[in-house]
């Protein structure tokens, strides 16, 4: 055999070997991977690291809390704004935030939903003061501190919540007057309760209601003073004076005036039956007239004041007149007597 030919078949002999190996290699069995068991457990540092790994953290979502305003779509509608502060437009009708006034009322009233109502109560912003739709505004949040003040235990800071809102000028003058009335009511239910905040909650509620009678414009300081008495249980002394200042005050709008008026019969009928007779004159503003031909009609025995010419032939005052001539008749017809 000649040398060319060993060294081919030495050169086939190598191939062929080289071959065999490669294909022992491929079938080989791969171990499969330890699992973890009570004879092998997982080490405690990687079991401390996978606790900290949230257990959606496979998925590509962040782990993120639905806002209260996707717990409670119904917010949006009882406040016509959106989650982020704006004034939605349509504002929904008195009904629809109403209903979800409603609903919200039948969901648990926690901390955070709380926060969201204050919030909503203190909000002035997109008001128009003394608008049409402010109407609607100021009945959506007279009704919602009707139910606050409807919760047992007693909202602490609801307090609060009032005073800042009677005292807020960017609030429409309707809603700083139903906070104002709302002090005296929610003062009244305190009295009756036990809480340890209650005292100081009084004090508070006492002294605003005092300062809301320096307010001239609007009916607040005639409101402040009907709340003062409903939180003192009587008209004191103190009310009493107060409500004269008020009444002998041009300045003061003509609707505390005539509130205070009322307020100052209920103690001294014939004081104020004089001041009734001065206030009958064209100088005195309308409302103040209606309250004195009404104050008239319940203490007088005698129908002249009536006749009164700045009182005839105005439509304005034509039912209080009959109403307050009726009254008199009947009292005069009790007593055996005649106007």
């Amino acid at each position: 055999m000649s040398h060319r030919k060993q060294w081919v078949n030495a050169v086939g002999a190598l191939i062929a070997l080289t071959a065999v190996f490669f294909l022992t290699l491929s079938h080989r069995e791969v171990a499969p991977p330890k699992v973890p068991s009570e004879s092998n457990p997982v080490p405690y540092v990687v079991q401390k690291l996978a606790n900290l790994v949230p257990k959606d953290s496979m998925t590509s979502k962040p782990v993120v809390e639905p806002t209260i305003y996707e717990q409670l779509p119904e917010l949006t509608y009882l406040f016509a704004l959106s989650s982020d502060g704006h004034t939605l437009s349509p504002r929904p009708s008195y009904s629809r935030r109403n209903l979800a006034l409603r609903r919200i009322q039948a969901e648990p009233l926690t901390d955070g939903l709380l926060e969201e109502l204050h919030g909503f109560l203190l909000n002035s912003t997109g008001l128009d003061k003394n608008g049409r739709s402010d109407l609607v505004e100021a009945s959506i949040k007279n009704d919602l501190i009707e139910w606050l003040e409807d919760q047992r235990p007693p909202i602490e800071s609801l307090t609060s919540t009032l005073v800042a809102l009677s005292e807020d000028p960017a609030q429409p003058d309707v809603i700083r007057d139903y906070a104002i009335q709302h002090m005296g009511s929610w003062a009244e239910l305190l009295n009756e309760s036990t809480v340890p905040w209650q005292s100081g909650a009084l004090v508070e509620l006492t002294e605003q209601l005092w300062v809301a009678t320096d307010l001239k414009e609007h009916s607040f300081a005639g409101t402040a003073l009907l709340s003062l008495r409903r939180l003192k249980g009587e008209l004191s002394a103190r009310i009493q004076q107060r409500a004269k200042e008020i009444l002998e005050n041009s300045e003061y709008s003509s609707l505390s005036r005539a509130t205070a008026l009322q307020l100052f019969a209920d103690r001294d009928s014939q004081g104020a039956f004089s001041y009734s007779r001065e206030l009958l004159g064209p100088e005195s503003p309308p409302e103040l007239r209606l309250t004195a031909i009404g104050l008239i009609g319940a203490h007088s025995l005698n129908v002249e004041p009536l006749d009164a010419p700045s009182l005839q032939n105005d439509p304005r005052f034509a039912i209080a007149l009959a109403n307050a001539r009726r009254q008199i008749e009947l009292r005069n017809a009790e007593n055996g007597g005649e106007g």
